[in-house]
């Protein structure tokens, strides 16, 4: 009899092998829909602010076209004519030549301080009034100080006052350059023209008429005012007191 061998007993493993876990499909595609999302919403904004600007810019225009623009009367305005003078309309002030000299003549009068030097010049037909600046040299050209003249009665040849500065502006383009070209002034509520040359100074010429054409005077300004003085604010007072006295 056959003997029966003891059959050992099979060894089982305590670790038992767990099959992996297929992928999450849903986990995959997470990371593409957040930056889908994310993309979607700065589009957005982006556009979102655009119009916003847009809109910004079109109420701004519309107000600025919409904004009324105050209206002025021709009492508060008004137009500048082609022919304004070059020099200001110049009134006397009374208590401003308190203490000044007084020049007169048959035709015309006029006021100056006493620290200005009068000289009349009658080879030259001419008074002229100068007062030298600080920086002004002895024997050197004139740059610096007060030298206005005015001529004796003027002869106007039988010529209007205006076709005589017509003429006389002829002669100087010969010898020197034009810069301010004729036009009306007023001196003292005394019509007449003023225009400018340049050479080897600057010249402004100014030619005044009596109301009743009895008188004519031609009135010349070189004044420098290279340190700022009041040379020219002195010169203006002068021809705010000139007037014709017949």
């Amino acid at each position: 009899m056959t003997e029966k061998q003891p059959v050992s007993p099979i060894a089982v493993s305590s670790q038992v092998e767990v099959p992996p876990l297929p992928d999450n499909p849903v986990k995959k595609q997470m990371p593409w829909l957040m930056i889908i999302l994310a993309v979607l919403l700065i589009a957005s904004l982006a556009v979102a602010g655009f119009f916003a600007y847009q809109n910004y810019l079109l109420k701004n225009k519309d107000g600025l076209e919409k904004k009324p623009v105050a209206s002025s009367s021709s009492t508060d305005v008004q137009t500048p004519s082609p022919t304004t003078p070059k020099t200001p309309l110049l009134t006397p002030t009374p208590d401003l030549y308190d203490g000044w000299l007084t020049y007169s003549d048959s035709c015309y009068s006029f006021k100056y301080p006493s620290e200005v030097a009068l000289i009349e010049r009658k080879e030259e037909n001419l008074i002229h009034l100068s007062l030298w600046g600080p920086t002004q040299k002895k024997e050197t050209g004139f740059y610096d100080g007060i030298s206005l003249t005015f001529s004796l009665p003027l002869d106007l040849g039988g010529l209007s006052l205006s076709d005589h500065v017509d003429s006389r502006i002829t002669e100087d383009k010969l010898f020197s350059e034009i810069i301010s070209a004729k036009q009306d002034v007023v001196i003292n509520k005394i019509n007449g023209y003023t225009y400018t040359t340049e050479g080897m100074v600057t010249f402004q010429n100014i030619f005044l008429q009596s109301a009743n054409q009895a008188c004519a005077v031609e009135i010349v300004d070189s004044t420098k005012d290279p340190s700022n003085q009041g040379f020219q604010q002195t010169v203006n007072e002068i021809l705010a007191s000139f007037q014709f006295v017949k």
